[in-house]
């Protein structure tokens, strides 16, 4: 009776996850420091792309007292009008995030029968030639504070592990967003 066994597996080193974690802690610390709505907006999106390597990224908000999301940054934009893209809380990707509070994501955005489709939307992720879609809650304190999107112009799977690493991003968005905020509130009050 022989008391070898195989030895134990060793793990194996991916620098591509640490690359993904090290840009990740940078990112929120980099968040963190941004005070200003519309700095911290484009820092969101551009920071969103870099993670994983999207073509396009934005963020939207909801108008107040509206059913109506607006960009309020966007970058790898083709058309100028993507810039202005609106989507009403019952259409599209939108609607998916929303009613689930969790992240959505697709091949073919505009195939997909999992949401009911803008006429207006569709035409513009047309000519912006956007295919794949992931969209992420911007959560605080349980309720959200927007969307962020990436998108490519190919048939694209994100894969697990950029879909937790951009959730993570995502969340920590929503607390830079919430501190941003908080700080453009305190500084009117002391200027009154």
């Amino acid at each position: 009776m022989s008391t070898d066994s195989a030895p134990a597996p060793q793990p194996t080193h991916d620098p591509s996850v640490e690359r993904a974690l090290n840009m990740l802690i940078e990112t929120t610390h980099d968040l963190s420091r941004t005070l200003s709505l519309q700095d911290l907006m484009r820092k969101i999106v551009s920071r969103a792309r870099d993670l994983v390597g999207s073509h396009l990224a934005w963020v939207t908000t909801r108008d107040d007292g509206s059913q109506v999301f607006r960009n309020l940054a966007t970058e790898g934009h083709l058309s100028p009008g993507t810039e202005r893209m609106t989507a009403t809380i019952d259409r599209g990707a939108v609607s998916v995030v929303m009613a689930t509070k969790s992240f959505f994501a697709t091949q073919d955005y505009l195939s997909d029968p999992r949401f009911t489709h803008s006429d207006e939307l569709d035409r513009q992720f047309r000519t912006e030639r956007i295919m794949s879609l992931a969209g992420f809650p911007i959560l605080s304190e349980g309720s959200v504070q927007g969307l962020l999107f990436v998108a490519d112009r190919y048939a694209r799977h994100y894969s697990g592990r950029e879909v937790s690493v951009l959730g993570s991003f995502a969340l920590h968005a929503g607390v830079a967003m919430r501190n941003a905020e908080n700080f453009a509130q305190l500084t009117q009050a002391l200027a009154e």
